[in-house]
């Protein structure tokens, strides 16, 4: 998958959740895996390549959670008018107390 991809991803426990490649933190990055934004619940996380699939829109839609539904409507949106989108990267801050924090800004 390349930067900025729509795509399919599985987390441990989830089902595939619509999701885009976004730049990983700077100073972070982690080998076989891609940097994920998830539509709906607005969370990043780094997914295995072998669990991310290019986005199609005819992919698991018999998931009923109100969250997965307004997800996969936020992500149509999006490709339909990108000028919508709402993806947020995430800067790394250090913190004597808490060690690595992570804050959002916009891309």
């Amino acid at each position: 998958m390349a930067l900025n991809d729509y795509v399919w991803a599985k987390m441990k426990y989830f089902p595939p959740w619509p999701g885009k490649v976004t730049k990983h933190p700077e100073g972070i990055e982690k080998k076989g895996r891609a940097y994920v934004f998830f539509y709906g619940t607005h969370d990043f996380a780094f997914i295995e390549m072998a669990n991310i699939m290019p986005y199609n829109s005819a992919l698991p839609k018999h998931h009923r959670r109100k969250m997965y539904q307004m997800a996969v409507e936020e992500i149509q949106q999006i490709i339909n008018d990108p000028t919508k989108e709402v993806c947020k990267s995430i800067r790394v801050c250090k913190n004597k107390t808490l060690g690595l924090r992570l804050q959002s800004r916009k891309c």
